[in-house]
């Protein structure tokens, strides 16, 4: 047989009186005041912290700024050297390293039937892709021809439903 756990009871207080019970409920509010007082002091030392923690980042953040463009102006105006006549993309420092990378152009078109009529507009056909694909509508409308064409053999058609 399991052996039987003893719990001991906690001996709670309890008021004896109604004068006890009204300083229960005073003591509650007493605690529970200084409990958001503790709180409200608490988030104003956080708000400070994190005020000043905000004002040394930014403060670092403008220096790396600054050293960074100094580095890039550096490495531009030396970048024959650097790379040895192009040769590598990468210097290795003592303390980093300097890397050149040559991101490859791109094209981003936000309208793009604005932009293919301005190319028409100005004769820039050499700009418009023309796709050449079946026309299945048209085959639909036409199927007896369409279907001629499946049965020949060099015709390599999917069977039309």
């Amino acid at each position: 047989m399991a052996k039987e756990k003893k719990v001991k009871k906690v001996a709670l207080p309890v008021p004896a009186s109604l004068e006890e019970l009204a300083d229960y409920v005073r003591k509650i509010g007493e605690h529970q005041r200084a409990l958001t007082l503790i709180q409200t002091k608490t988030n104003e030392k956080l708000e400070a912290i994190k005020a000043q923690a905000t004002n040394d980042y930014l403060l670092h953040q403008d220096e790396i700024g600054a050293l960074f463009e100094g580095v890039y102006v550096f490495a531009q105006a030396h970048r024959d050297e650097l790379t040895e006549g192009e040769k590598k993309k990468t210097v290795n420092l003592p303390t980093g390293i300097i890397c050149w990378r040559n991101t490859p152009p791109a094209v981003s078109i936000k309208d793009v039937q604005a932009v293919i009529q301005r190319f028409k507009e100005m004769k820039l056909n050499h700009f418009i892709r023309t796709k050449e694909e079946p026309d299945k509508e048209a085959m639909l409308k036409d199927q007896e021809v369409a279907k001629a064409l499946r049965e020949s053999p060099s015709a390599s058609m999917k069977s039309l439903r």
